[in-house]
């Protein structure tokens, strides 16, 4: 069985990386204190969260079960592989989740070659006066 103390750091760890809370601990300060975090993210921690606790009480094997139970029943596998793309990316808590809530035609689009998203991207970052890395360089110069 785990320590107070490991157990808090596995937390943390989870919430760090799968949320982009840097601490536990409350700061006194509403910015660091409250964050905005999608649910599939936070689906995602608490899945993790709950395989750690199997885990720390009843061994691997119990854990093994436990993935194998959660992937039966969990309905995010897409979302799972999308903020595992996006983290690849380089993007931080559930920046790239946009595309849930994108038409499926639009989708179709992207994926058939008919629509070029990163060209859209770009006349997007240009009209924010933007460069194609997201710095702001004017838009003029954008």
């Amino acid at each position: 069985m785990k320590t107070p103390t490991e157990i808090t750091a596995i937390l943390t760890d989870i919430a760090h990386k799968e949320l982009g809370i840097e601490t536990l601990l409350p700061r006194g300060r509403d910015h660091h204190d409250f964050h905005d975090v999608g649910v599939v993210g936070l689906s995602h921690a608490l899945e993790l969260a709950f395989v750690a606790g199997v885990e720390s009480v009843a061994g691997n094997a119990s854990a093994d079960a436990a993935k194998a139970s959660m992937a039966m029943t969990t309905t995010t596998t897409a979302a799972h592989k999308a903020r595992r793309i996006g983290h690849e990316a380089g993007l931080v808590h559930d920046e790239h989740m946009f595309l849930q809530t994108a038409a499926a035609a639009m989708l179709a689009a992207a994926a058939t070659g008919a629509l070029d998203l990163n060209q859209l991207a770009r006349e997007e970052l240009a009209s924010r006066g933007c460069d194609a890395t997201g710095k702001w360089v004017g838009f003029k110069r954008a």
